[in-house]
């Protein structure tokens, strides 16, 4: 078994990747998921973020108002590091445990924060996906229905494409068409006899 982490920056094409790579036989471990799964009602996380932030990140069903969060946090460096020192662990785990419960013969270890934390010792080999700025932007004001405000706040609170370029063993190029992408990772694929 192999274990791929895949980084880069928000909008830069992770998902797009990954559910081709699923299709290729891969097993996805995706950190956004493990960070929603930690956070759960019932969860101690979900418990610790209503305490520290307040009852108005509670959804009427419960559940967290993530949006509400990810502006809370990038407007305050202080709360962002306090939301990473209880999350990050415990994201690690649930990464851990699905690891281990995989019997594929690669895994796709994907995340935003691969090289930020410490989910990169996990792995045996770093891919960049790569976009450019402004395909990066316009992808996830789409997406998420952002403002490109927060957008480019998210931006620069992650490692720039060259700083985790240095620590990248390969480097996928997404400035082009979803066809573009495959036929690149069709490429990878074949190369690192991962098929």
């Amino acid at each position: 078994m192999i274990i791929i982490g895949l980084t880069g920056g928000i909008g830069s094409g992770k998902t797009a990747a990954t559910d081709y790579l699923s299709s290729r036989g891969a097993a996805i471990v995706d950190a956004d998921v493990c960070a929603r799964v930690v956070v759960e009602p019932g969860k101690p996380a979900l418990t610790a973020i209503f305490d520290h932030f307040g009852e108005h990140l509670r959804l009427p069903d419960g559940t967290l108002d993530r949006r509400g969060l990810r502006e809370t946090i990038f407007n305050d460096p202080i709360a962002k590091s306090w939301l990473e020192a209880l999350l990050h662990p415990q994201i690690r785990d649930e990464m851990l445990c699905q690891i281990e419960n995989s019997h594929a013969h690669f895994i796709v270890l994907v995340s935003p924060l691969l090289l930020e934390t410490d989910q990169h010792k996990l792995c045996d080999q770093i891919w960049l996906i790569e976009a450019s700025r402004n395909q990066q932007i316009e992808r996830t004001v789409a997406r998420d229905n952002s403002s490109p405000e927060l957008v480019e706040k998210i931006m620069s609170t992650q490692l720039s494409n060259d700083q985790r370029r240095e620590r990248a063993n390969l480097i996928i190029n997404n400035h082009g068409s979803l066809d573009d992408l495959h036929a690149e990772l069709d490429h990878i694929i074949e190369r690192l006899d991962l098929s």
